[in-house]
């Protein structure tokens, strides 16, 4: 749940507040919503986040999709399981916004920013495949969608797409010795 503070400030400023999720290269069962803002210096603020079981079928899909030789696979088959993981990911974004409280904030200053399911992935020949039918979610909530995070940025890395700014951001001005280590699909 959002806390007090974050309720008092947002209702107060009016920040843009973005609502990401990921489901993890692995789609372990769960997609994890959070909700964030940025604070008038910049500087990112983590407000609450909520875990929504995916569902089994979905999940296999995506398990099923991830392990197969990705070039074999018909299209049919992947424009189907991304169907699905879209209008899950609707209904999920639906669910977590109510839980936020957050259905009567202003539709133009709440942006979903759904990572996809990643099923290909070769960054040493620049190649990423992730489901995601972004017009599809934008279609059936109205919110603005923010996506394809990881094709932009395979050009340049094989990381995942955000990291390396938000690490930037927060420890730039650090002067300790700082160790990250991002488990990512393996943790």
């Amino acid at each position: 749940m959002i806390s007090a503070e974050f309720r008092e400030h947002i209702e107060l400023q009016r920040p843009t507040l973005y609502a990401g999720c990921m489901t993890g290269t692995s789609a372990d069962a769960i997609a994890d919503f959070t909700i964030a803002c940025f604070d008038p210096q910049g500087q990112p603020r983590y407000h609450a986040n909520l875990p929504i079981d995916i569902p089994d079928r979905l999940r296999q899909r995506l398990h099923y999709l991830s392990e197969a030789p990705y070039p074999p696979l018909s299209r049919t088959e992947i424009q189907a399981t991304e169907t699905q993981l879209s209008d899950f990911l609707t209904n999920a974004y639906a669910h977590a916004i109510a839980h936020w409280n957050l259905k009567d904030y202003p539709k133009n200053r709440l942006v979903l920013s759904p990572h996809g399911q990643t099923v290909y992935h070769r960054p040493a020949h620049r190649l990423t495949q992730q489901l995601l039918n972004a017009q599809r979610i934008h279609a059936a909530t109205g919110y603005p969608i923010v996506h394809g995070h990881r094709t932009a940025c395979i050009a340049v890395s094989n990381a995942a797409p955000l990291a390396p700014l938000l690490l930037e951001k927060i420890l730039a001005h650090d002067n300790r010795c700082n160790i990250i280590i991002n488990g990512g699909g393996i943790a």
